[in-house]
């Protein structure tokens, strides 16, 4: 991905311009990279018809939309003949790019999404940091050559030293995900970007994988044997399964298209899923039938307490203790062990607390990162809870 530079010394619409025709605009040549250029805007159009009106987009003085890029699509489908706009000056397209990001942090945004925001967070960040050096050679004279140039650098070079790694774990935090779990995301999506050249169809079940799955689930696919993953990413993309556990079920019972040697291969190059004691996991028993008693906790995360000498898991629920097997679970890398660790302590008091503080906790249970929001209201339980103690 690359965020190239555009020129801005033509300017179509003057500054002083608070209505235009949404065809006049331009979006930003980023924001399809990143969201997509076919989005579903129906909702938003739903909710334009009932309100009447729209915040104002943001736009640069070439018309090229930095904030609003829904909205105007919004606007030209209902057949608005002008749209609201503020029309700001930027220092540089990094700017245009950092704003663009921001105004997009509030929104619903897919797994692939957000690893998309992260790729260009780590470029405008090493962007700034080198304007920051440069700024400081001048200021002391280092360099007696005015002709510094600074320019966008690739995001490939920046996991070549600790600093990037720092910036890479800030990315991942301003996007809502955990470090590692940023990183083989990262790895998954360059890898689904090279299939969609030539296996549309594979790329688009693989992203399926990643956005609605989890990214354990499309990291083993990148360590597959590239024949077995297509074999399993195409039973997913013909509607024959949505999950790669069910792919691999319905692969494996119809032996017409599973090769044995294929098999044992895979076997051999993914490897299970090691876990340690204090690890957060989450409960995956899509394989069960509807009537075990456990599959009341599927999809909720809890704290691996202890691991046998058989290799079984004790994990801690909040409200109960569950013993699973290794294959029961999968590693949440996402949430932070301590905000983990306050939800679940909440949850063993089930008795104190009422139906809405459950639901609240419930649903925390079941994310993949906490939210800023959700913090809040996880404060708040403890704050009623405490006074009810005292």
């Amino acid at each position: 991905m690359q965020c190239d530079e555009y020129s801005n010394d033509e300017y179509p619409i003057p500054l002083s311009t608070k209505l235009i025709s949404p065809l006049k605009l331009s979006p930003h040549p980023m924001n399809a990279d990143i969201y997509g250029a076919d989005e579903d805007v129906s909702d938003l159009v739903e909710l334009i018809k009932v309100g009447g009106e729209i915040r104002p987009l943001i736009v640069n003085p070439s018309g090229i939309i930095i904030s609003g890029h829904r909205r105007n699509r919004a606007a030209t489908i209902l057949g608005w003949s002008v749209v609201p706009v503020e029309v700001r000056e930027f220092d540089s397209p990094i700017e245009e790019i950092g704003l663009l990001l921001r105004e997009n942090t509030y929104r619903n945004r897919t797994l692939e999404q957000r690893i998309r925001e992260g790729w260009c967070w780590e470029m405008v960040e090493a962007a700034f940091a080198k304007q920051r050096q440069v700024a400081a050679l001048k200021q002391n004279q280092v360099n007696s050559d005015d002709t510094v140039r600074v320019n966008l650098p690739e995001r490939q070079e920046l996991s070549t030293d600790p600093e990037a790694r720092r910036t890479r774990n800030r990315v991942a935090a301003r996007v809502g995900v955990g470090g590692s779990s940023y990183a083989r995301a990262s790895k998954v999506l360059k890898a689904i970007d090279l299939m969609e050249q030539e296996y549309a169809q594979l790329a688009v079940a693989w992203k399926r994988v990643l956005n609605n799955q989890s990214i354990d689930a499309a990291y083993k696919l990148l360590k597959s044997p590239p024949l077995w993953r297509e074999r399993v990413l195409q039973v997913i993309s013909t509607g024959q399964a949505d999950t790669t556990i069910k792919a691999i079920a319905h692969l494996k019972t119809n032996t017409c298209t599973l090769n044995s040697q294929l098999e044992q291969e895979n076997q051999q190059t993914i490897e299970p899923e090691k876990f340690r004691v204090g690890d957060l996991v989450r409960v995956n028993l899509n394989y069960m039938k509807d009537s075990s008693d456990l599959l009341k906790w599927n999809g909720y995360w809890g704290e691996v307490l202890n691991l046998s000498l058989i290799g079984s898991l004790k994990v801690d629920m909040g409200a109960s203790i569950l013993n699973l097997m290794p294959k029961d679970v999968l590693k949440v890398d996402e949430i932070e062990l301590e905000q983990a660790r306050r939800i679940l302590n909440l949850k063993k008091q089930q008795d104190k607390l009422n139906d809405l503080e459950q639901i609240i906790l419930n649903f925390l249970q079941k994310q993949s990162s906490i939210s800023q929001d959700e913090l809040i209201h996880l404060q708040a339980i403890e704050q009623r809870m405490y006074a009810r103690q005292t």
